[in-house]
């Protein structure tokens, strides 16, 4: 607004002048935020511009005042514009007329009031009329609110509950209760309505000014609308007291009767008992006593004393004692005592009345006995009774309560057959009970039914019931909007607040925002004025559809309507910013509501945690715990849960279980959510141990595990590979409840070991105990089937499911025709034959399926082929084909798609944009992924966390780091700044070999609060292996520990792989078996990180220890697994073992891949073993798998080995020809041979080559040129090609250098070789101290000691270790150095020991020798 302001006054001062509505817009915004100055500068302009100001303006400068509270000026404005022929809009004369009243000055509101109705065009609001009624009351003038109420009814407008209750207290001040009462029943025709503190009020006034026959006049009309349920108990008794002190006992009875099933005070019953005795009706008394009791009534001394009194007089209990006790009896859950008395009475043959026998099957229906309410029923018609209608609606609620529709349709069913007549209440319970399109049918049909009998009239309960029953049960809100439509505006309609607010909620509760507020629109169209209620429901339809943004416009509209807030309008709000989340906004918003003095409570509270935990910021959800602690508002059971979610989802296992212990402790219930929450966080970090001592505790707490439970231990021991475990689990949930949640669940298991024979084993076994299936078991059984690539049972489960009506998910259709490979097409067409044709999840099904397998072109044609063919346009199938595009890399394709979709009236969502967007990124198109995420917005589609990430991932991907890191530091249009984004961004650092700004977004996630989780880890632990500092990597994996996140399994093998690469393969154990201690299970990735590990290291039985240890776990191997034991079986030169894993893996029907196939090659190329190498290549050529460079390189190294440079050529021609273009390592590889073969021109060809192709040499070219040239002595050849890489733009590393100085030393070029040793990084790097090594053998080789020792000070000075090596060559520089080399010499021995290194046995014979000499 600011911008907009300084905008505007430029334009001013260059003689620009806006456009008037831009004026409007200004000054209403201003208005809205109560800048006054800017308002009436705006309205000067615009006024002297227009000759006068219009209406638009006066509004604008009218309500400016009345937020500032300048009433008077308000008035002014107003009173102005109408003098000079204009005028201001009716909603801000409704306001300054309310804001006067609140204010005291009746007279200037009347006044204003008046001249208001004269000018014409103005309509009165209820908010108005009932600021004016309060202010009557309060001023004690009730003839003027019945003068403003005159007004209001003479233009025809719609009451509001607080206006009707407020002019109705008024005529009660005025003594005229025949007015009150007539406007009551007027109230109705004119779509008022009263609310709860209203009705109790005037029934107070009724008993006190109008006596008892009046106040009960006035009950019969609040029970005819339903309205008598709101009376409290304290208004209850004192209508009781007035009808018995009146004589009108039978009155008495049936309100006792009505207020009874919602519990009446022991004076109720006490007064009524004493009116009976009074009567002579004592068995009624005695009746009514009984009743009391068998309620769970707190029973006086009064009423025992009455009790007493009646029997007295001799009375014993009659039919009515036993009508009241069966129904006392089954309102208080005695279903026994109660049928038993029922019995009875069946047996003597007396009468039981319909309400007693409806009481009796509605006890059966609470106790879950539906089969023997109905039973009661049937006998009632065998005995010739009747069921009333009452009756019936008590045994609809039940079964509505239950939530067994069928049932309730079953009552009704029978009851119309007993010539039950059903009314507004039947149609209402038989709405909320619905649970089916046909149940809903039947409800809707009762409704017009009834409606039909009272000639088109309806009550508004029973609409507003279907209304909801028809959005929840067809799952569209347009459902209920039809029905509102229909029934709009028809005979007997009146449309009122309570359903328009009922429409707006059913829209609400299916998250239809637009629905919602296409209701609200119509209401203004009708009228309605909007409440509380209203602004509440529209703003929970946006929480539920995600659109933050509307919800805030909604809720600045309806202040500017004056209508009020409290706390449940503040808790949507946090709400629905947590939806989106949208931690600070939530904030902001319960900060606001502080200031307005709206108290939180319990579920604001709840709220806030939630936003936190969505934010991932898990240390701010616990300070806001703590904040409600302070305020005396302790956290509920779902807030503590939330919590430990958020705890676990960040990986904090040990904050989540210190909550669950806190709150035990604190004597506060737990639930099997909370047992869910803590046993899924140790299921994610694999600690399948303390998972099961979890489910332990809470057994012991009484806590009884539901299916989830056992399907999260179930999970958590397959996961961990502990599948004997799993097994045991599902067989104990066998002897419970087994359900369709915990089968699916197992099924998931073997779904995801690809076994799909067990999957349907475990099917078969539960379908045959009556376990249902559903849409996610066939889900799951396609999900086997298709890692098993096993068509038959795919088909099989598909058929069987299909026929018991289960209609499957788009991703279900997807997974059955990836499943069936090259029978896509079949499928489909047998899918359109049986269904007419084809539906949108079908085709979005058929196009996924080509998208997974990147066929983009197939994914198009079916699309195209299934659009033409009738099959709706979705977004879904827009999506797989925009994924498609994205793997495929054709960005400008997906655009066009894109396109063509808006066209057909595909609404795109938050996956259109960011699959596009990711698009861009592989292509590293950057500025067209940031115009993907413009065209998003303007679309108003709601974007989120993963959007800003794809677009950090687009600046990685092309290069442009700083722009990543702008996006990261200002942000984008308020995305949230997620735990995923910034994980993304750390990602992407790492990517980019930015480590040190990596670890700054590290720190920066620290300081905001969020909580670092798995995923930041094993990112940061990655990037940290490819510098070779395993030490930092270390040091952010003990800080993640510290901060309570217990590593998974991704972490875990991030971190050993780490010590891989630095030879650390001790301290990769070592952390494994700490693991282990904290019950971290070994799952495959890390099984394959260590073995491995051990690999690099050499220790190839350490490796086939792992292995074993796996496998008894029930790890199946894969091709990484195998071809790591075979690498490792290469680095200490066991080729027959190498061959014994291959063998081993086809023995037991594995499939090996061409990884594995060039691991064999590799291990037979470091053995020499030439002709087997080439055999394995025989093989790879025999089972038509692909070979690949790397094939390429480990032949050509094989070769090498054996110094055939000619063979090597033969295959690189070999491959030339298979259309194999040999890469970088390839061409290296090939230099390598040569010049092992000491054929170094031939090397130098290779090169020339290589550049003539254009391919860039690397450090390991160099590196390799330099070494054949020192083999060949050729030192100036070798210098030539090390500065013309520089030339190249070569970043020459370590290794190169290195090579240099060993062809400068074997030259006894000290000179240029002790240039290039300086010219060396300090530290220890393993190329530096071979380097130093070489210089002091060489040294020691042409007798100069002194040089030997300078080059080893000056590798200690600069941080270079010493080996064994480096001693081992001291010691022989020693031993030809004469008397003073011996001398020396034993130091270096001494200093060797002392740093545990041993020289080796010739360099200590060499020295003991010339030790021994006679002249020492």
């Amino acid at each position: 607004l600011d911008d907009a302001l300084e905008i505007f006054t430029e334009a001013r001062q260059n003689d620009i002048h806006p456009e008037l509505s831009a004026v409007h817009l200004l000054m209403d915004k201003c208005a809205a935020q109560k800048q006054v100055a800017h308002v009436e500068r705006l309205y000067q302009y615009g006024a002297a511009r227009e000759g006068q100001a219009t209406q638009g303006m006066t509004t604008a400068l009218a309500q400016a005042y009345i937020r500032v509270r300048r009433l008077d000026d308000a008035a002014r404005v107003f009173r102005d514009a109408v003098q000079q022929g204009g005028s201001v809009r009716p909603a801000t004369v409704n306001m300054l007329i309310s804001g006067l009243a609140q204010a005291g000055d009746l007279n200037g509101a009347f006044e204003l009031l008046e001249q208001a109705s004269r000018h014409g065009g103005f309509a009165m609001h209820s908010s108005a009329l009932h600021s004016l009624a309060q202010s009557c009351i309060h001023t004690l003038e009730p003839e003027r609110a019945r003068t403003a109420y005159g007004l209001f009814k003479a233009q025809g407008s719609r009451l509001s509950p607080r206006a009707l209750a407020a002019v109705m207290d008024a005529y009660v001040q005025a003594g005229d209760v025949d007015g009150a009462l007539a406007m009551y029943r007027d109230a109705e025709v004119q779509g008022g309505e009263v609310d709860a503190g209203a009705l109790n009020r005037q029934l107070h006034t009724f008993v006190k000014h109008a006596g008892a026959e009046r106040a009960m006049e006035w009950y019969l009309e609040a029970r005819r609308r339903a309205q008598h349920t709101w009376l409290s108990p304290e208004s209850v008794n004192l209508l009781l007291g007035a009808l018995t002190r009146a004589s009108r006992n039978h009155d008495a009875l049936e309100v006792y009767n009505d207020a009874a099933g919602r519990g009446v005070s022991p004076q109720a019953a006490t007064v009524l008992m004493g009116a009976m005795i009074r009567a002579g009706r004592t068995t009624e008394a005695v009746a009514l006593y009984y009743r009391a009791i068998l309620q769970g009534s707190e029973v006086d001394g009064k009423m025992d004393a009455a009790f007493v009194k009646a029997c007295a007089q001799g009375v014993s209990p009659d039919m009515i004692t036993a009508n009241s006790l069966i129904t006392a009896g089954a309102r208080a859950g005695l279903l026994e005592q109660a049928q038993a008395v029922y019995d009875d009475c069946r047996a003597q043959h007396l009468s039981v009345d319909g309400t007693t026998v409806a009481s009796l099957a509605h006890a059966c229906v609470r106790a879950g006995e539906v089969d023997r309410a109905l039973e009661v029923l049937h006998r009632v018609r065998q005995d010739g009774g009747e069921l009333s209608t009452a009756g019936m609606n008590l045994i609809l609620s039940g079964c509505a309560g239950a939530g067994d529709a069928s049932a309730a349709f079953k009552v009704y069913s029978m009851g119309l057959r007993g010539g039950v007549q059903p009314d507004f209440d039947t149609a209402a319970t038989l709405a909320r009970g619905s649970a089916t399109a046909e149940q809903l049918h039947e409800a809707r049909a009762a409704f017009e039914t009834v409606r039909r009998r009272h000639a088109g009239r309806f009550e508004t309960s029973a609409l507003a019931e279907l209304l909801g029953a028809s959005a929840r049960v067809t799952g569209d809100a347009g459902a209920a909007c039809e029905l509102y439509e229909a029934v709009r505006g028809t005979q007997g309609w009146h449309s009122s607040t309570w359903l328009m607010n009922a429409c707006i909620n059913a829209s609400a509760q299916v998250g239809d925002a637009d629905r919602a507020l296409e209701a609200y629109r119509l209401g203004q169209v009708d009228g309605i004025e909007a409440d509380t209620v209203t602004l509440n429901c529209l703003l929970n339809a946006c929480a539920r559809a995600r659109r933050v943004d509307l919800a805030f416009e909604l809720r600045e509209e309806l202040r500017g309507e004056g209508v009020g807030e409290d706390v449940i309008t503040m808790n949507t709000l946090i709400n629905a910013c947590a939806q989106a989340g949208e931690a600070d906004r939530a904030f902001a918003v319960y900060r606001e509501g502080g200031e307005q003095g709206i108290l939180p409570d319990t579920i604001t509270m709840g709220a806030l945690i939630n936003a936190c935990a969505k934010a991932g910021q898990v240390d701010r959800a616990f300070q806001v715990m703590e904040e409600g602690v302070s305020r005396g508002i302790n956290a509920d059971l779902i807030s503590s849960n939330t919590l430990i979610h958020a705890c676990a989802r960040a990986g904090q296992l040990e904050r989540a279980h210190r909550l669950f212990k806190e709150r035990e402790a604190a004597g506060l219930p737990a639930d099997a959510v909370s047992v869910n929450a803590l046993l899924d966080a140790c299921a994610s970090v694999g600690q399948v141990d303390r998972a099961f001592q979890v489910y332990r505790d809470a057994v012991r707490m009484k806590i009884l595990p539901d299916a989830a439970t056992f399907g999260t231990l179930i999970h958590a021991c397959a996961k961990a590979g502990q599948m004997d475990r799993a097994q045991e689990m599902y067989q104990i949930e066998q002897l419970g409840q087994n359900d369709t949640a915990t089968v699916t669940t197992m099924l998931n298991v073997y779904a995801e070991k690809a076994d799909s024979r067990g999957a349907f084993q475990l099917y078969d076994k539960a379908q045959a105990q009556g376990v249902a299936a559903d849409n996610f078991t066939l889900s799951v059984l396609m999900k086997a089937c298709l890692r098993a690539k096993d068509s038959t049972r795919a088909l099989q489960a598909w058929s069987d499911l299909r026929g018991q009506g289960i209609v499957p998910f788009a991703a279900t259709w997807s997974t059955l025709l990836l499943t069936l490979a090259s029978r896509h097409q079949e499928m489909y067409r047998a899918a359109e034959r049986s269904g007419g044709a084809p539906t949108s999840h079908m085709l979005a099904a058929l196009v996924d399926a080509y998208a997974q397998s990147g066929d983009v072109e197939r994914a198009l044609a079916a699309y195209r082929e299934g659009r033409g063919q009738g099959a709706p346009a979705s977004t879904a199938a827009l999506n797989s084909l925009l994924h498609a595009c994205a793997k495929s890399l054709q960005t400008s394709l997906a655009f066009e798609l894109y396109e063509e979709g808006i066209k057909e009236g595909i609404a795109p969502d938050a996956v259109t944009i960011n699959t596009l967007i990711n698009a861009c990124a592989r292509a590293g198109q950057v500025d067209r992924a940031f115009g993907a995420y413009q065209e998003g917005r303007e679309r108003g589609v709601l974007l989120d966390g993963i959007t800003l990430s794809t677009l950090m991932n687009a600046c990685a991907k092309s290069g442009e780091f700083e722009r990543a890191m702008k996006v990261y530091d200002l942000g984008v249009d308020g995305l949230p700044l997620t735990i995923e984004a910034m994980n993304s961004l750390i990602h992407a650092c790492m990517e980019c070999g930015q480590v040190d700004q990596g670890f700054g977004v590290y720190e920066d996630i620290r300081r905001r609060g969020l909580a670092s989780d798995n995923s930041t880890l094993s990112s940061l632990i990655k990037g940290c292996a490819k510098t070779g500092d395993v030490d930092r990597a270390l040091e952010v994996y003990r800080q993640g520990r510290q901060d309570g996140i217990v590593p998974d399994h991704v972490t875990l093998s991030s971190i050993i792989s780490a010590c891989a690469s630095a030879r650390r393969g001790d301290l990769a154990l070592e952390l494994h078996q700490e693991a282990q201690r904290e019950g971290i299970t070994m799952d495959l990735v890390t099984m394959n990180a260590l073995v491995n590990c051990c690999a690099k290291a050499g220790d190839v039985d350490r490796a086939f220890e792992i292995f074993r240890d796996g496998e008894q776990r029930g790890l199946v191997p894969d091709n990484f697994t195998l071809s790591s034991l075979v690498h490792a079986c290469a680095q200490v030169g066991q080729v027959d073992r190498a061959f014994g894993v291959y063998d081993s893996a086809l023995a037991e029907g594995r499939s090996v891949n061409l990884v594995t196939m060039n691991a064999l090659i590799d291990a037979c190329a470091k053995a020499g073993q030439v002709d087997r190498a080439f055999d394995v290549c025989q093989v790879i050529r025999q089972q038509e798998m692909a070979p690949d460079n790397t094939t390429l390189s480990s032949l050509i190294n094989a070769c090498a080995k054996r110094g055939d440079a000619d063979r090597a050529h033969l295959v690189y021609q070999r491959f030339l020809e298979d259309g194999i273009l040999p890469d970088l390592v390839s061409m290296n590889a090939l230099i390598n041979a040569c010049a092992q073969a000491n054929a170094v021109d031939r090397a130098f060809d290779v090169y020339q080559t290589m550049q003539a192709r254009g391919m860039q040499p690397d450090n390991s070219t160099l590196r390799t040129l330099i070494n054949a040239c020192a083999k060949a002595g050729e030192v100036e050849r070798a210098f030539q090609i090390y500065e013309q890489g520089a030339r190249d733009g070569i970043v020459v590393n370590e290794a190169s250098k290195s090579a240099l100085l060993k062809v400068c030393a074997q030259a006894s070029d000290f000179e240029r070789a002790f240039a290039l040793f300086s010219e060396l990084k300090d530290g220890a790097a393993c190329e530096n101290t071979g380097s130093m090594n070489l210089l002091i053998q060489t040294c020691g080789q042409a007798g100069q000691l002194d040089r030997a020792f300078q080059v080893y000070e000056e590798g200690k000075q600069r941080g270079i270790a010493a080996n064994s090596d480096t001693m081992s060559a001291l010691i022989r520089a020693c031993g030809q150095g004469g008397k003073r080399g011996v001398e020396l010499g034993w130091e270096v021995f001494h200093d060797a020991q002392r740093m545990g290194l041993q020289i080796d046995t010739v360099a200590m014979e060499l020295f003991f020798k010339a030790s021994t000499k006679d002249e020492f």
